[in-house]
């Protein structure tokens, strides 16, 4: 009896398992849109004012490698653009100090990557 008691936990705890894993495998409605996996905020270190115009993102993963000038709402410099991977994250900008962070995971989700958002206070070392 006591057996037949044990099977029928084991049969429940089966349908209930398999009917998480059929809600699961439910079509997923993805976006079209493209996700930057790296997203650096570049700042002045001194006056902490918006530094990205002008400056240069590079994404380094063995021997991949993207410059990138793009720049969003005026203090965003973005790169990797749907993909996932380990990155050496480099700002270099005329007059500063070079700025970088190595070894910035961006993972893969479903539909897209999940971004990394990163603060560069770059250093002015010209004359101002």
């Amino acid at each position: 009896m006591r057996d037949a008691a044990l099977a029928g936990v084991a049969l429940v705890a089966v349908v209930s398992l398999s009917s998480c894993v059929t809600e699961a495998l439910e079509p997923i409605a993805c976006t079209t849109e493209a996700v930057a996996g790296i997203i650096v905020e570049v700042v002045d270190y001194q006056t902490r004012l918006p530094a990205a115009e002008g400056s240069v993102l590079t994404i380094r993963e063995g021997t991949f490698v993207e410059e990138s000038t793009e720049v969003l709402e005026g203090k965003y410099l973005v790169g990797a653009w749907e993909r996932s991977g380990t990155y050496d994250v480099r700002v270099d900008r005329e007059g500063y100090a070079p700025w970088w962070f190595r070894s910035i995971t961006v993972e893969q989700e479903v539909c897209h990557v999940v971004p990394v958002s990163l603060y560069a206070p770059i250093v002015f070392i010209g004359q101002r």
